[in-house]
């Protein structure tokens, strides 16, 4: 399935860019339903670390997820003289991948609510533990207090035995 339709059809509103690294390759046509496509410079001689850095470069700017949908990679080593192209998604969305390994396209708002429910439940159990625990604290020393002058009592009546045989 075409990940552009299966993003158009979840969520209709979303905008999706490509990222064309440029080798002299032709931009592709119409039926990726792209609304914008970067192109960079001629990508002979690239070096991984600057394709890196072009990726990094748009995510950091406004998008969350960068992906290749297709390339060809040839050249010397360390070098890539690339026909590649990566999808842009914005950052009200994040991409992921589902049981099968396929791309999964999540409101990113829904996530993080998620993650937000899940760290408030955490910190309450804490306090509650923390709680737990002052309240047993609290209950033992009680306990001792209670006990000791009982204690003392047996220690003096243990004495006056001794000392009456």
């Amino acid at each position: 399935e075409d990940i552009v339709a299966k993003i158009r059809s979840e969520f209709p509103d979303c905008v999706i860019d490509l990222l064309q690294v440029k080798n002299g390759s032709p931009i592709p046509d119409n039926n990726f339903s792209i609304s914008t496509i970067h192109t960079t410079l001629s990508s002979k001689g690239f070096l991984l670390r600057h394709l890196i850095a072009h990726f990094l470069y748009f995510r950091n700017q406004r998008y969350d997820a960068v992906f290749p949908l297709y390339g060809t990679i040839g050249g010397l080593p360390n070098t890539y003289n690339l026909e590649l192209y990566a999808y842009l998604i914005p950052a009200r969305y994040h991409i992921g991948f589902d049981s099968l390994s396929n791309y999964k396209v999540i409101n990113i708002q829904k996530l993080l609510f998620r993650r937000t429910v899940k760290f408030i439940a955490s910190q309450c159990m804490f306090i509650v533990n923390i709680i737990t625990t002052c309240i047993f604290f609290i209950y033992a020393f009680l306990w001792m207090l209670l006990l000791s002058p009982l204690t003392i009592f047996h220690k003096r009546k243990k004495r006056s035995t001794v000392e009456h045989k």
